[in-house]
């Protein structure tokens, strides 16, 4: 035998058992997975709801909406149960003026003290909840329920004198919690400034502390230790609670940033003194250009003036911007050369007091509901989502409405099967179902960012005042003036359905960012807020 022939054989051999090996091996190490295998859902879930009538000075009302199938239940800090008997929506009224925050301890927190929401089952998949409290002039004021963040941005409220915002910091956990502060000013950066929290406390520091006597000031918040929840309320100086208006968290710096969409309040009841609409830009990094786009219901425009803003680096800017009245808008800040910027949008919506608007990067990706059956007809209706964007009920003493944008490609929105086409680059008004349900929006096509805008709509009932203690009962004030009951199944817009009316006064914008119902979904951002873009069932993400 020849001596190479000695060896080939045998290794010939080897390297076949080797394969087979590595083959076994991969085999049971990474098990097939098949694209119709059922996600597994989301089955416990923890909210914490900003305190709108700090210390209970004021009447709240929490409202659930279940995003999921029947089960489970919502316990709320120092309450009962929610949501039981597989009810799709629950509210609870919590908070009358002389009461103490429901799980607080006496003298246990030095700001006001948020509810906190442990849900279980069913219930914690696609699970939204907001408070709402009566507010002041042009209506009541609603803010979102979190999960702490690692990351928070605010822009907008002033320092200068005859204002006072506050910020508010939630220690969720069971250990001391720290947050690193900065604030972003027509001045410059401000010393960072580190702040600790008590574990089960709710401290607060006044924003002129940090950045006195600023034209407009955009916030950072980075959580280093524990698990955090931040809230801000812009004020006049010398207000009460009831006058404190919310502002919601905003995108992080991004080359591209949507403010809204929101709706202009009536020409007859607009503020007077100052600019209808104030847009707030900052740059927490080098010096940027950005070109500003307003998009309508008849399309987009660029502002005189705002086709090239040029703003110093680590400032912050605003100018005034023309709003059509009774108009749905949205903003679009787009950075000429990728710079990050920081954006967000004070509204005068009729009452003494502004209203903040937030933005969203309109690039994130979402997942959408798939339509089956006809849809011209919308027999069947959309599939539900993974994500899960619901709107609360809009209170029977005032009036609510949807702003859907797409700011890129064209996209359709089902509200509760009413279904709404939005143009590209445009945004545009869809009335919300009436009743004490709520509504879902589905969206498919381009990208879908949508907000529920409140207010008042003459002839409007007197809504409460913070000495009442209560919301007005169902047979104080008629939620609809005939009751009919909505049309079975999906209609198009031009059937007739019940609506809420659309306000006349804006008093809240509220993001409808959405919640997943799968555990497999992204890892809670500083800014959820899109619908989203190609329609992507959940089967093909899993």
């Amino acid at each position: 035998m020849r001596p190479d022939r000695r060896w080939r054989v045998p290794v010939a051999f080897g390297l076949v058992c080797l394969a087979a090996v590595v083959a076994s091996v991969l085999t049971t190490a990474v098990p097939r997975t098949s694209a119709s295998a059922a996600p597994r859902s989301v089955t416990s879930a923890t909210l914490l709801c900003p305190d709108l009538g700090l210390d209970g000075r004021v009447p709240q009302l929490l409202d659930l909406v279940r995003g999921a199938g029947p089960g489970g239940a919502v316990q709320p800090s120092g309450g009962s149960a929610l949501l039981d008997d597989d009810r799709q929506h629950d509210e609870l009224l919590r908070l009358p003026p002389g009461a103490g925050p429901a799980g607080r301890s006496p003298g246990g927190r030095t700001g006001g003290g948020p509810l906190r929401l442990v849900a279980a089952g069913q219930a914690a998949a696609g699970l939204t909840a907001t408070v709402t409290s009566p507010g002041s002039g042009a209506g009541p004021l609603r803010a979102r329920c979190e999960q702490p963040r690692a990351h928070t941005w605010f822009a907008g409220p002033s320092t200068a004198a005859g204002r006072d915002p506050v910020l508010y910091w939630t220690n969720a956990g069971p250990r001391p919690a720290r947050v690193d502060v900065g604030v972003v000013s027509p001045d410059g950066m401000s010393p960072r400034t580190e702040i600790t929290i008590p574990p089960g406390r709710t401290v607060s520091r006044r924003l002129a502390a940090l950045a006195p006597e600023a034209a407009a000031t955009a916030i950072d918040i980075r959580t280093t230790a524990g698990r955090v929840l931040s809230w801000l309320v812009d004020r006049a100086s010398g207000s009460g609670p009831e006058k404190a208006t919310p502002v919601p968290p905003t995108a992080g710096p991004a080359a591209r940033v949507l403010v809204g969409g929101l709706l202009t309040p009536a020409a007859a009841v607009r503020e007077t003194r100052g600019p209808a609409a104030d847009l707030v830009i900052a740059v927490p990094g080098r010096a940027a250009t950005v070109r500003v786009t307003v998009l309508s219901p008849s399309g987009a425009r660029v502002p005189a003036g705002l086709e090239a803003v040029r703003i110093p680096a680590g400032t912050t800017v605003h100018r005034p911007i023309a709003l059509a009245p009774a108009t749905a808008s949205a903003v679009l800040v787009e950075s000429t050369d990728g710079t990050g910027v920081v954006a967000a949008l004070r509204l005068a919506g009729g009452g003494p007091d502004p209203v903040w608007v937030a933005g969203s990067m309109p690039e994130r990706p979402r997942w959408t509901g798939q339509v089956s059956g006809d849809p011209v007809g919308m027999g069947a209706g959309p599939a539900p989502p993974g994500l899960v964007v619901a709107a609360a009920p809009v209170p029977r003493w005032t009036a609510g409405a949807l702003v859907l944008v797409a700011p890129d490609r064209a996209a359709t929105a089902w509200v509760d099967g009413t279904w709404v086409d939005v143009g590209a680059g445009r945004a545009v008004l869809a009335e919300l179902p009436a009743g004490r349900t709520g509504a879902r929006v589905v969206g498919s096509g381009g990208t879908l960012v949508a907000t529920q805008v409140l207010g008042a709509s003459p002839p409007v009932a007197t809504p409460p005042t913070p000495g009442a203690g209560v919301f007005p009962a169902p047979a104080d004030i008629p939620l609809f003036p005939v009751p009919v009951d909505p049309p079975a199944g999906a209609v198009s817009q031009t059937a007739v359905t019940l609506t809420a009316p659309v306000p006349r006064t804006v008093s809240a914008v509220v993001p409808l960012v959405g919640a997943w119902r799968y555990r497999s979904g992204p890892a809670p951002v500083a800014d959820p807020r899109l619908l989203v873009g190609p329609a992507v069932s959940p089967e093909q993400r899993h």
